[in-house]
């Protein structure tokens, strides 16, 4: 009763009637402070009681609950006589006390202010749920709790974003590759995005809303659980995911411990080293434009039997235009093939990457943290800038290759509101983010 009577007196619109239209009566005389004028009898409120809406999750329980509100001062709810309950509430138990829209209830339920875009609320009548004797009064307990732990589970599905996931599919192929990508319907977007696999596998771009997944690399029959966590401005996360399984290669007698491709000037350089071979044939090289259809470039022979580093190497001297693919297949004299990649790499390719991965947390009150990943020791500019684009803040910070972490607090140059933070390097493109501040 005293939640929905507050009232800011300027503006006065400004009020927590969330499930009347003119606030609720005082639980008894004297309590509730001096603007209130009306209170109803304390004490429990009068039998019968009435329930409704069976078929509403909120209401789903076993027989009753009124004997569970039996403790405490509020345990009845009845609005003022010149008031009553929204068109949008929902009179989940009512009294014996006043007649639709103006009657006492023990449990109600409905959006904020009648508006279905707001939160949801409820009043479940009584301060200690627990409260009462044996028998009965046990169920009545759990169908009060239940009531409110049904609303909870509502209140949180209706604010969760909706998410469609493209994922691998049940039964894998371990020498192939995936797309993969989610799509979010709802929530607050900038959105940030988290590929995980549960058993090796690899993602060309963890943090992108599409990507390519790459099978883990085993000689075992194994599975793997994809996963991709979605996060809004608001801090607000949904995930789906996927068990996949497959046969693993047969075991091969090669231990590759590398493989990467490089680019210089127009051409891609491709290397890679093994630590030991037994029974190796030869390696093929090969080279796709999406990672799904390749072709073959290029066939070197294996040492046959080593034990010792042996360094491979060979140079693609008209790669692909954009980002090429490659992937190394390695064949023994008895016929057995392993696949290993495929890498990406861009021929030309003149910057160098650098990434904003988070800020956290985000609203925040004025401290926060900013991690970002650097593709080699420099010099990084960090700003942050009014929506208008009027730089507010800046600072020079020394970045080391890898991931990056630094702490800030605006609360001294910024206002409540959204801004945007931009990182830049002499040899890599500028990438922005979006911070909230809110101080309340």
């Amino acid at each position: 009763s005293m939640l929905e009577d507050v009232v800011n007196p300027s503006p006065p619109y400004e009020q927590l009637n969330f499930l009347t239209d003119n606030g609720l009566k005082c639980w008894q005389s004297g309590m509730c402070g001096a603007g209130f004028t009306e209170f109803h009898a304390s004490g429990n409120a009068v039998s019968p009681f009435t329930y409704y809406y069976p078929t509403d999750p909120e209401m789903q329980f076993m027989l009753d609950l009124h004997l569970a509100t039996q403790a405490g001062s509020e345990r009845w709810f009845h609005p003022i006589s010149t008031g009553a309950w929204r068109p949008t509430t929902k009179v989940g138990v009512s009294t014996a006390t006043g007649v639709s829209p103006n009657q006492g209830v023990l449990a109600v339920y409905g959006p904020a202010f009648g508006d279905t875009a707001n939160g949801r609320v409820m009043y479940v009548a009584g301060h200690d749920l627990t409260s009462g004797g044996g028998g009965v009064a046990i169920q009545n307990k759990v169908s009060a709790i239940r009531t409110y732990f049904n609303f909870m589970l509502l209140a949180g599905k209706s604010r969760q974003l909706a998410i469609t996931a493209t994922m691998p599919p049940d039964s894998f192929d371990l020498t192939a590759t995936y797309p993969v990508s989610v799509t979010v319907t709802t929530g607050t977007p900038p959105y940030t995005y988290e590929w995980t696999s549960q058993n090796g596998g690899s993602f060309e771009s963890p943090n992108d809303s599409s990507t390519v997944y790459h099978p883990p690399v085993t000689t075992a029959d194994t599975f793997d659980i994809v996963k991709i966590k979605v996060t809004d401005l608001c801090g607000r996360k949904n995930f789906a995911s996927v068990r996949i399984r497959s046969q693993g290669y047969p075991a091969l007698p090669v231990s590759l411990i590398s493989f990467t491709a490089e680019p210089e000037g127009n051409e891609v350089i491709l290397n890679w080293t093994t630590v030991s071979e037994t029974n190796n044939n030869y390696f093929a090289l090969e080279r796709s434009a999406e990672s799904i259809n390749f072709e073959r470039v290029a066939i070197l022979d294996g040492a046959g039997n080593s034990s010792s580093l042996k360094n491979y190497s060979w140079t693609d001297r008209s790669p692909l235009s954009g980002v090429s693919y490659y992937r190394l297949i390695q064949t023994d004299f008895d016929g057995n093939s392993a696949v290993f990649g495929p890498i990406s790499v861009r021929a030309g390719e003149t910057t160098l990457a650098l990434s904003l991965n988070s800020v956290f947390p985000n609203p925040h009150s004025g401290n926060f943290s900013v991690t970002y990943s650097s593709a080699e020791r420099c010099n990084t500019l960090f700003e942050i800038l009014a929506p208008e684009g009027k730089l507010l803040y800046s600072i020079n910070l020394e970045s080391s290759r890898g991931t990056n972490f630094i702490e800030l607090k605006t609360e001294e140059y910024v206002a409540d509101g959204i801004y945007f933070i931009r990182l830049s390097q002499k040899k890599a493109k500028p990438v922005t983010g979006i911070m909230c501040v809110q101080s309340r």
